[in-house]
């Protein structure tokens, strides 16, 4: 029993630390890494400003280029005779479509022919189409893209593109 008494007195006799240093301690940890840490965003930041700066300098400086109009060049337009025809689904839905040809330089002799061909393949090709199929932006371009690619099996590569000027469905 009395071993127990010294050594609940050595522990009671050591020294306590005192509360004071710990905190000081904390804040100074603290206050080291916020400095750190505002240093090297300061860096991050004078870094990437200099980046940015150089890449707008380089811009005012460079030469605007204009893209090459895709119309550009010797072109000629022949305009298609409207197309009204029913869909393939529903079948009670009516869809007419005006639109024209671009040409490669001058018009072919048999130009006002060969839009009226066209015409008859365009129509032929939207008996087969179903209203799902044409709706929307894209569902627009692929119906213009499969017209054009129409277009130019029946002239022989000389029409360069069918342009839809109207489409109205009813």
């Amino acid at each position: 029993m009395a071993d127990d008494v010294d050594k609940t007195e050595e522990r009671d006799a050591a020294p306590k630390p005192i509360a004071g240093t710990s905190i000081i301690s904390l804040i100074v940890a603290v206050v080291v890494v916020t400095l750190l840490a505002a240093g090297g965003g300061g860096l991050v930041g004078i870094y990437l400003y200099s980046k940015i700066e150089s890449v707008a300098k380089e811009k005012a400086t460079a030469k605007e280029e204009k893209p090459a109009s895709e119309y550009a060049g010797n072109l000629s337009v022949k305009t298609v005779p409207p197309v009204l025809t029913n869909l393939a689904s529903p079948s009670n839905v009516l869809l007419r479509i005006e639109a024209s040809l671009i040409f490669e330089g001058a018009a072919p002799d048999d130009a006002e022919a060969l839009a009226t061909q066209i015409s008859g393949d365009a129509m032929a090709y939207l008996r087969t189409v179903s209203l799902r199929q044409i709706e929307g932006a894209s569902g627009l371009l692929h119906l213009r893209e499969d017209l054009t690619e129409r277009a130019r099996i029946r002239s022989e590569g000389r029409v360069r593109e069918f342009v839809i000027q109207g489409l109205a469905v009813e």
